[in-house]
């Protein structure tokens, strides 16, 4: 049984979809889970911890230009 732990939350909406972000453990490691929904359809992106650096650097860059 691979039992997941929720260790941080939070849900924020842009324009019109909600998205989730949560900071995930299980015997695997720590991960983020990237939730987006809207009224049809509901889309998940998983990210492993060892990649939230780069992850935060390319959205900083993104978000700059």
């Amino acid at each position: 049984m691979n039992r997941e732990t929720t260790l941080k939350s939070t849900t924020f909406e842009i324009e019109r979809k909600r998205f989730r972000l949560e900071l995930r453990e299980n015997r695997n490691g720590r991960f983020v889970k990237l939730t987006e929904s809207t009224n049809r359809r509901r889309n998940i992106v998983i990210i492993p911890a060892s990649g939230l650096g780069e992850l935060g650097q390319a959205l900083g860059a993104m978000a700059q230009f």
